[in-house]
């Protein structure tokens, strides 16, 4: 029996947006990948202050993405900022070919299209009721399935690099991912526009009600101190992205397809997990959620000490099995204890502290790695969130 008109249109614009998501993450898993090394073949450790454009730009808009996606149509808020970053990306591999390339320009790019996913990410989760309407357990699953796409393209997207990087220079790996982002954009312009259920409100004061998702958010003693726990992770990711490229090559000796390889097996660790514990029940989901955190924190304390290939997959994957349990169990209490009016607001501080993390660890990582060096940083920031994440349990538990 064929399915319902209506359910096959359903599924369609689901594909559609599907679609998108998956090429816009594979394209942005290149581009990190090519902005890092090129950064740190130019300017070595301080690599670190590039990479931290792009935390400081989801930082500085990630407090209003929320607040936007509530005030503006969200399918041209979309469409503008797929096609808006497209655009800029290619800025970098004209500057390469021109030789006019410049650390300046890698951080203004990164800081730009930063702040614009800052934008599309909100407006796109608000969207997804409107597609999925009055059907909660397939909304949760196709929220799911979008997380395994982005979880997956850490494992695709690097895993490609040693193999595009024997017929493509790093350059045009931006062009790769201008390319996706108008595959995006094009999916997302299929969908009709009847299709976005708008339920804009109006706010007289943006940071009143900004403030006003903080208060809601310090009422939910798990959800904050979950929050605390994830921006403590970001420092660790921060320090990470930027300790790797210089750990694969002072310590292994290797390049930049070592590097994609091992982001590689932690997007496979992350997939592998988010997988597991798709349908996992757990019974009490702020302590599933801060075990998940520990497990991370432990991951990277390991990968700091590996003085091999084989011990820092092994690290590097132990760490990736934590994350879908801290992500996915805020998720959940985000979405089943924040009032809808609310939501989009308390989303956005998560976006922040995760960002905000982010850039504290690439900031901090130049300075500490000229006492502690890019293995010792590492190590100490890890074990601090290893450290943070125990009392955590121990407060949870009680």
């Amino acid at each position: 029996m064929n399915p319902p008109a209506g359910k096959r249109q359903v599924d369609v614009k689901l594909l559609f947006l599907w679609l998108s998501q998956f090429s816009s993450a594979i394209g942005d898993r290149l581009h990190e990948i090519a902005i890092v090394w090129i950064a740190v073949e130019m300017i070595g450790a301080d690599a670190g202050y590039v990479v931290a454009a792009g935390a400081f730009g989801r930082l500085s808009v990630g407090l209003y993405g929320g607040v936007i996606a509530d005030l503006l149509d969200r399918r041209a808020t979309m469409i503008s900022a797929d096609l808006l970053r497209a655009l800029i990306v290619l800025a970098i591999p004209l500057a390469y070919y021109l030789d006019v390339l410049s650390v300046g320009l890698l951080a203004a790019v990164t800081f730009v299209v930063a702040t614009l996913d800052s934008v599309f990410q909100p407006a796109l989760q608000a969207t997804l009721p409107g597609l999925i309407p009055n059907d909660p357990a397939r909304l949760q699953r196709f929220n799911a399935v979008i997380g395994l796409t982005v979880r997956a393209s850490l494992a695709i997207g690097p895993a490609l690099t040693g193999f595009l990087l024997a017929y493509l220079s790093l350059p045009v790996f931006f062009i790769v991912d201008a390319t996706t982002f108008l595959v995006s954009a094009m999916a997302i312009a299929s969908l009709r526009k009847s299709s976005f259920r708008e339920t804009k409100q109006k706010f007289s004061n943006v940071h009143g009600a900004i403030l006003e998702g903080l208060t809601v958010v310090r009422g939910h003693p798990a959800i904050f101190w979950g929050t605390g726990n994830m921006a403590c992770c970001s420092v660790i990711w921060g320090t990470a992205i930027v300790a790797m490229p210089l750990y694969v090559s002072e310590t292994l000796g290797s390049g930049a397809d070592t590097f994609g390889y091992l982001l590689a097996i932690y997007g496979v660790g992350n997939a592998a997990a988010n997988l597991l514990f798709l349908k996992y029940q757990a019974p009490n989901r702020p302590l599933v959620m801060c075990i998940g955190i520990l497990i991370w924190s432990l991951g990277w304390v390991l990968f700091s000490q590996a003085a091999s290939f084989f011990s820092a997959a092994l690290s590097i994957g132990l760490a990736a099995t934590g994350g879908p349990l801290m992500h996915l169990m805020l998720q959940l209490m985000m979405q089943t204890d924040i009032a809808d009016e609310y939501r989009g607001r308390v989303l956005s501080l998560r976006v922040a502290g995760m960002f905000g993390g982010n850039a504290v660890g690439m900031m901090l990582f130049p300075s500490l790695s000229q006492l502690l060096g890019a293995s010792g940083t590492l190590f100490l920031v890890s074990g601090v969130a290893a450290f943070v994440a125990a009392l955590t349990i121990n407060k949870m538990r009680g």
